[in-house]
């Protein structure tokens, strides 16, 4: 009955408990402060990405639907967009520094961003259900898919390797 009482609905607990996950998420990449390297504060974005994961496992789950909670899982566009923007805002901003300083190719929209996303978000559910090692995944996974994602954008591959090397672990 307390889940009734404070919240209304199984519904509007989890919705709760998704924005209480990107707030977090958004405290981790907020903590990165920017530097004179864009693409060195990405890499430092994906450690804080991974970070928040691996702090709160089942807080991540929740997030991306990937564990239901009381048999909800959130399903509608609404749902499904609860605290993104201002999280992939922070990622797109570095990227966009990025292109500024001549390191990554101008492109339109958000695929950018997304794509990050996909390489972040993929690697984090590969190590949380174990098939990636923790120890050794993002020096031999996340830290190479990292640099081919930076260099797809446009960087040179030893500048890349540089702005990412140590970052991850």
């Amino acid at each position: 009955m307390s889940v009734y009482t404070h919240f209304g609905s199984m519904e509007a607990l989890v919705r709760a408990v998704v924005e209480e996950g990107f707030a977090r998420l958004e405290a981790h990449l907020a903590a990165v402060e920017p530097t004179a390297d864009p693409v060195h504060d990405l890499a430092r974005q994906t450690a804080a990405y991974v970070a928040h994961a691996r702090e709160n496992p089942e807080l991540y789950a929740v997030m991306f639907a990937t564990a239901p909670l009381a048999g909800y899982r959130p399903a509608t566009p609404e749902e499904l967009h609860l605290g993104r923007h201002e999280t992939l805002d922070r990622v797109g901003a570095s990227i966009e520094r990025a292109v500024e300083a001549g390191r990554f190719e101008s492109q339109h929209g958000s695929a950018p961003v997304f794509r990050w996303w996909t390489i972040v978000h993929g690697y984090v559910l590969l190590e949380g259900v174990g098939y990636l090692a923790r120890e050794r995944g993002p020096g031999r996974v996340l830290g190479p898919l990292l640099v081919d994602f930076l260099v797809g954008q446009g960087d040179a591959r030893a500048r890349a390797g540089r702005s990412v090397s140590g970052v991850l672990t």
